[in-house]
């Protein structure tokens, strides 16, 4: 390919998704290790006008953890999560508090910072991960795998996609930021029950919210009865009304001497009863 122009390569790389894009610049030095004077390989050219493209169709992502470029990151690594987030299955995407982070660039799975323990610019407290789906109507499902022990909380949240935020912790049960963004007299803030996180009653140990590897938490939202079942390893829990207007999958983990971790995933329920006390993964 040496007898082709930059441009001829711009124009065909662009057809390329992340992983092909990261194929494509081990391939040649000329792709992947060359720069230009603003240090970008001219695959990095082409991810980040991918990147720039999504953002502008997805004005909601401009605040996504997704799009922050880490130390030696490519670009096509930041597309790669970027088109994870945008794509139909459920990730997670935005942050709000800086304890917890993507597993190996992972969408689907979050965790603490290995030195965000309750020191330094990591202070003690809770730390939000929003997922990508917005929820505005109907019913919808999700699965949370707990993958490392800790203190999280499962629920929903104002999908906040529009709230530049800047806060080292946050819990919506004590946060006035978060109460004063949700003061608004729009569809998708519609209803006083801005919030729901799944509270666990105490283990042998007096341990709160805390919440052991392997165990599964399944969530059922209802906007049209305004409805939320959340089941944990098989047995419900609780079931919660007067959730109106837009909402998020969201997880609530804290900092506290466990580098807890999490995974999400969609799931399609055909049929589930209140009623019952407990309920099987193929239900789902």
């Amino acid at each position: 390919m040496d007898e082709f122009t930059d441009e001829i390569i711009l124009a065909f790389a662009d057809f390329l998704d992340s992983v092909d894009l990261t194929s494509f610049a081990r391939s040649s030095k000329r792709f992947g290790l060359q720069k230009d004077e603003l240090g970008l390989s001219l695959v990095d050219r082409v991810a980040t006008q991918k990147v720039s493209r999504i953002i502008a169709n997805h004005d909601g992502w401009k605040f996504s953890d997704a799009l922050k470029k880490k130390n030696r990151e490519g670009w096509p690594s930041v597309l790669n999560r970027l088109e994870r987030v945008t794509s139909d299955e459920l990730n997670f995407h935005r942050f709000i508090g800086n304890g917890i982070d993507f597993l190996q660039n992972d969408t689907s799975h979050v965790e603490i910072h290995r030195d965000a323990l309750g020191s330094g610019d990591y202070p003690l407290g809770s730390s939000i991960a929003l997922c990508n789906k917005v929820m505005t109507e109907g019913k919808h499902h999700a699965k949370f795998t707990v993958m490392s022990e800790g203190y999280m909380q499962v629920g929903v949240l104002r999908p906040c996609l529009d709230w530049d935020c800047e806060l080292k912790t946050m819990h919506p049960k004590g946060s006035k930021d978060y109460r004063d963004h949700c003061d608004k007299k729009t569809a998708a803030y519609e209803g006083d029950v801005h919030w729901y996180l799944f509270h666990s009653a105490a283990d042998s140990l007096g341990r709160v919210n805390f919440l052991k590897a392997g165990d599964r938490l399944l969530l059922g939202l209802d906007l049209d009865e305004g409805k939320l079942e959340v089941f944990k390893n098989g047995s419900m829990r609780c079931v919660n009304y007067g959730f109106r207007g837009h909402y998020c999958w969201a997880v609530s983990i804290t900092n506290a001497f466990h580098r807890a971790g999490i995974r999400v995933q969609s799931v399609v329920r055909r049929e589930l009863s209140s009623r019952r006390a407990s309920v099987t993964d193929d239900v789902y």
